[in-house]
């Protein structure tokens, strides 16, 4: 028997929870890495991410496309790109043509503008196959069942949360022919399709149920069908801080163990608070913590704003971090990669896991120069950034009370859990898929639309919380933020926190903060950005404000 989980997480949970005894461990895997062994492209590699924008922008090389409005050059394509391929990975994964999209025609250019992307998928698919690479996007058509990874694995129990696209049920539909499939899951009425879909009957929800693939489940217990959960407001954002370490406190005092306990974040941005004031280091970081933190991202930051916006700003930061000698000779000038790879300078003062991460990208541009022999420098260094801002390492320093996003739950179990930023905009996420296909238009291809997007995350929330005995939510309530409607599902008791005394929680006292005397004095154009009627108010009534929110960009 093999079992597969969600995340890479609840495989460690599962062999963490394993009875120490003689016998060789059962094989387990992320439901990611089985698809992954199970399948493969005969005689192709998987492309990276540089080989796929590679090959996107010469797809994307003929006059017809500039109707689209994205741009073609270089930089400002690999800015825009990931609407391209979100867009040509969801009409895989649901193993969908582009004739199953024409009849729905909801607008005079629909037509138009879907052939010219369906020219642009047709080229890259190509181009792909041509350089003997396959992606996410030619995967469903090119890849093969792997039989004796199949038949040596015997059977399968499934722990499944979430969605199967139209790829993995026919896939996993296949082996099922093979050997048993066995699929454990919650029954609740936010996943009462893909319940239906996966035993090919109708259950009874509120249960946690098991059974074979297309087969009647067993019952294995009933759940509560209520959330009670304590919940507060906050008139700013940075509150909710000492609000997190005061349900930490608390669900410590009623006897939970720190390791029970899990934060979960909505929006990730939210750890950066979480970072400045853990003070006492109680908290571990499930997501890492991002390369843009470290000193060497930060320098190589710094002179690359500098030298493409040139102001008193940009110019202290730089000088703060460190000039690095050679790049404004070079900034807009044709380089090789030796010479690209000579101005990044040493890294020898990297940890050995940053060290390895910023080599992996060197090899990468090194194929990238092999691929266009020579980029401009500033280009380079942008792209090499950006890679770079993607790339995190081990918080090998936290504490015992886990900090992670609302997809790494999948399949793990808490007793506490304090979820803050409970608001409207980012509960439900939004998604970015629906640039090129409107709600009519998923209708039409009976694809996946936004209100199966928000009952996935409405179950998502409802299994976290519904398995654990301490609960606590918090959001922000003022003139620009209102709480998720997702809120109205649960049975809520609302706290009310004296402001000034959870500041205290946070930022004990002895702490000092000293006010700046001087107004900052700086030349900002107002118009250059498109300006809303809450940004207009916060110029017009605070304009220190407005200089801290919107050009500083420091969050509040």
């Amino acid at each position: 028997m093999v079992y597969i989980f969600p995340t890479n997480r609840a495989v460690r949970a599962f062999y963490a929870q394993a009875p120490e005894t003689n016998r060789l461990l059962p094989k387990a895997y992320s439901i990611q890495t089985f698809f992954e062994q199970a399948l493969y492209v005969e005689g192709k590699v998987r492309a990276d991410s540089l080989i796929r924008t590679l090959c996107m922008q010469e797809a994307i090389s003929f006059d017809a496309f500039e109707l689209l409005h994205i741009p073609k050059p270089f930089m400002a394509f690999v800015k825009h790109s990931s609407y391209l391929f979100r867009f040509f990975e969801e009409l895989a994964g649901e193993e969908l043509s582009f004739n199953a999209l024409y009849g729905a025609d909801t607008y005079a250019q629909y037509n138009e503008h879907l052939n010219i992307l369906e020219t642009v998928h047709s080229r890259y698919c190509k181009r792909l196959d041509e350089l003997g690479y396959y992606d996410s996007i030619t995967l469903s058509k090119d890849s093969v069942i792997d039989e004796n990874f199949i038949y040596n694995s015997k059977a399968l129990t499934i722990h499944h949360e979430g969605y199967f696209s139209g790829f993995e049920y026919r896939i996993l539909s296949e082996i099922a022919k093979k050997i048993p499939i066995f699929v454990k899951m919650t029954a609740v009425s936010y996943n009462e399709s893909e319940v239906q879909r996966i035993f090919g009957t109708k259950v009874d929800l509120d249960f946690e149920i098991e059974g074979e693939w297309l087969k009647k489940p067993n019952y294995l217990h009933q759940l509560p069908s209520k959330v009670e959960v304590v919940c507060s407001s906050f008139a700013q954002r940075s509150l909710q801080v000492g609000f997190i370490f005061d349900q930490i406190a608390r669900f410590v005092e009623d006897g939970v163990n720190p390791e029970d306990i899990v934060v979960v974040l909505p929006d990730e941005s939210f750890v950066d608070f979480l970072k400045i004031y853990d003070k006492n280091h109680l908290l571990n970081f499930a997501m890492g913590l991002s390369l843009k933190e470290t000193v060497f991202y930060q320098k190589l930051k710094a002179n690359q704003i500098y030298l493409n916006q040139p102001n008193e700003e940009s110019r202290h930061r730089r000088a703060r971090l460190g000039v690095i000698d050679g790049w404004s000779k070079a900034w807009s000038e044709k380089v090789d990669y030796l010479t690209f790879k000579g101005l990044l300078g040493p890294i020898d003062e990297l940890n050995l896991e940053m060290k390895e991460i910023v080599e992996t990208q060197m090899l990468r541009f090194e194929r990238l120069f092999a691929w266009m022999n020579f980029i401009i420098f500033g280009e380079a260094i942008s792209l090499f950034l950006q890679e770079l801002s993607q790339e995190r390492f081990d918080d090998v320093g936290g504490g015992a009370v886990t900090v992670m996003g609302v997809l790494e739950t999948r399949g793990s179990s808490f007793k506490g859990v304090i979820i803050p930023d409970f608001n409207e905009s980012m509960v439900p996420k939004r998604s970015e898929k629906d640039l090129f296909l409107s709600s009519s238009v998923r209708s039409y291809a009976k694809m996946p639309d936004s209100y199966d997007r928000e009952q996935l995350q409405r179950y998502y929330y409802h299994k976290l919380l519904i398995q654990a005995k301490h609960k606590a939510i918090s959001y922000v309530k003022n003139e620009e933020s209102i709480p998720s409607r997702f809120l109205h599902a649960f049975e809520t008791e609302l706290w009310t926190y004296d402001s000034a005394k959870l500041a205290s929680v946070f930022m004990p006292e002895g702490d000092s903060f000293t006010p700046f005397d001087e107004d900052p004095k700086f030349f900002h154009e107002v118009t250059k950005t498109p300006i809303s009627a809450s940004r207009l108010r916060v110029l017009l009534t605070c304009p220190r404000q407005y200089y801290y929110k919107y050009i500083e960009k420091i969050p509040y």
